[in-house]
């Protein structure tokens, strides 16, 4: 940076180069700020360079854009010999009262690995500890192709992916990334489901677009069915794909146990997965009168011959 004092000048807000790759985080102004430009007029000048004779924003998208619709002038503060890293940088800490969600640190982030290969010392800046889980999924993050970055800042994808999509091929990534393009998956349901697919893939060997296939994801995409549906079909078949045998003891416990109970107010489940043999029953009761009609259900159940076809243990494959 240069040691002598930079100077403020006013320049034409339409002859600001704003196309910049290290303004990383676009910005919109809103009423707020043009009536606030209007009434009281520039407190706090923008940033920017000269390149040529033009002048090269830094920092201020938000003011440059307002005051361009008001026809007023920028007061600039100009600053020389400034490197890409440094840009990035004046940019950063420029808006440093941001709150930043996991798409803005990766939109910054991608812009300084084009400048330097050590992007720790950007974790302080990004309000993200060096050690903490979510910087290394953020560099997880980064090995991914970019193409899956409007994912994760619209929302459809948490970062918590970021580790289990690394394993994937290209071809793989590019295959999964449409079961995510229309639809928002939470935190969980998008872990189990990707992690499925891939240890599904490993157990049959077979690669991810032919399981994918196998499964039926695809044709289950191509249903016009609303996002949550597509969501829950999506990961039933993801499951049950990677544990075939315990999906199947699943239904057939579930038709027997309907069995068991049919004409009752009882349910019956299996708590864990199968594990052991041990089964689940519950019911809702509003006075004395259904307590004492469900103890007379419960008496017939426990005598019913069903019982004996109702054997829930087992375990996974």
């Amino acid at each position: 940076m240069p040691s002598e004092r930079p100077a403020v000048v006013e320049i034409e807000a339409t002859r600001f180069n704003m196309e910049l790759p290290s303004l990383f985080w676009p910005r919109t102004f809103d009423d707020r700020l043009l009536g606030s430009l209007e009434r009281i007029g520039q407190l706090v000048p923008v940033l920017a360079t000269l390149e040529g004779d033009t002048p090269c924003l830094l920092a201020g998208q938000r003011r440059v854009r307002a005051l361009a619709q008001l026809g007023r002038p920028v007061q600039t503060l100009m600053l020389d010999s400034v490197s890409p890293l440094q840009r990035g940088l004046v940019y950063l800490e420029s808006n440093s009262s941001e709150v930043l969600d996991d798409g803005a640190m990766i939109r910054a982030l991608r812009y300084f690995a084009t400048c330097t290969k050590d992007l720790t010392s950007l974790a302080v800046p990004l309000g993200v500890s060096s050690h903490s889980r979510q910087w290394s999924l953020l560099g997880d993050w980064l090995k991914l192709p970019e193409s899956w970055d409007h994912l994760l800042v619209k929302g459809h994808v948490p970062l918590a992916l970021a580790k289990v999509l690394t394993r994937f091929t290209p071809d793989d990534l590019r295959t999964l990334q449409a079961y995510f393009q229309d639809m928002s998956w939470s935190k969980n349901n998008a872990v189990h489901f990707v992690t499925w697919i891939w240890e599904a893939s490993r157990m049959k060997g077979c690669s991810v677009p032919a399981l994918i296939k196998k499964l039926g994801l695809d044709t289950i995409l191509s249903l016009e069915l609303s996002p949550r549906d597509a969501m829950t079909r999506l990961l039933s078949a993801a499951r049950a794909g990677r544990y075939p045998r315990l999906c199947q003891q699943e239904r057939e416990f579930r038709k027997r146990s309907q069995d068991v109970v049919a004409g009752s107010q009882w349910r019956i489940e299996q708590p864990d997965n199968f594990e052991t043999r041990v089964v689940a029953l519950s019911t809702r009761v509003a006075s004395p009168r259904d307590l004492d009609q469900r103890v007379e259900e419960l008496a017939r159940i426990a005598k019913d011959k069903v019982w004996a076809d109702l054997d829930p243990a087992g375990g996974r494959s």
